[in-house]
């Protein structure tokens, strides 16, 4: 899934929802200096991603919400990578 998910940001970068999938899989692989650098672009990008592509992610939520949600993650994910050094 990583290779879909890499090609589906590299070819719309703007895509936020694409950016915290893409995040999520990397953290869950140990990537956790790359998850973090994609939690950032999500919540850099969510914002003026399209509503109707953030339906089924959002469940309910506020995007402002997701977008807390993917800067305490990236501290994180950034956080752990350090710790591995």
């Amino acid at each position: 899934s990583l290779v879909a998910l890499r090609k589906a940001v590299y070819l719309s970068p703007e895509l936020g929802h694409a950016r915290f999938a893409l995040a999520g899989a990397l953290s869950r692989c140990g990537e956790h200096g790359s998850a973090a650098r994609e939690y950032r672009a999500a919540a850099t990008t969510l914002p003026s991603t399209p509503e109707a592509d953030l339906q089924e992610l959002l469940d309910g939520c506020d995007v402002d919400q997701l977008v807390v949600l993917c800067k305490r993650l990236a501290d994180e994910c950034e956080r752990r990578a350090t710790e591995e050094l």
